[in-house]
């Protein structure tokens, strides 16, 4: 009698966590943007930047919408992957990035600032993309 009563319960338990498991997936909203795996170097002066953010927005004027995609970098190089990647299509890539403490650092100690607020119009490919800055400093004091 308890092997029966047993062998209901594990599969009465069974159906419940598959059930559970099952459940969050079908009530979820379906996101309407079509997201992308996107990654990418970015350099200034050839030197890779040693770590910031890129924030990837959809370009409205191009077009584009959608929520916007912060991106950490790391060692020169960056990585946002769908399903809560960036917006395909025109985007603007916005970019700060830090220099190595190593080689630079302001005065309280915190890595020096080497680009900041850089902007650049992009276009972000439908499927898994690659898109690399190679940044001067000359062309971030332009903008």
């Amino acid at each position: 009698m308890k092997i029966q009563s047993f062998g209901l319960s594990l599969a009465a338990t069974s159906l419940t966590v598959l059930a559970i498991g099952l459940l969050p997936s079908g009530c979820r909203p379906k996101d309407p943007y079509q997201r992308t795996d996107l990654s990418g170097k970015i350099t200034l002066d050839g030197v890779p930047v040693d770590s910031g953010e890129i924030i990837l927005i959809p370009d409205k004027e191009r077009g584009n919408s959608g929520p916007a995609v912060v991106a950490p970098i790391t060692q020169g190089t960056y990585r946002s992957m769908a399903p809560n990647g960036p917006v395909a299509g025109p985007a603007v890539a916005q970019i700060y990035g830090y220099a190595s403490p190593r080689v630079s650092k302001s005065s309280d100690g915190v890595p020096a600032l080497v680009i900041d607020s850089y902007e650049v119009q992009i276009e972000i490919p439908e499927k898994k993309g690659v898109v690399d800055f190679e940044l001067t400093k000359d062309q971030i004091k332009k903008k």
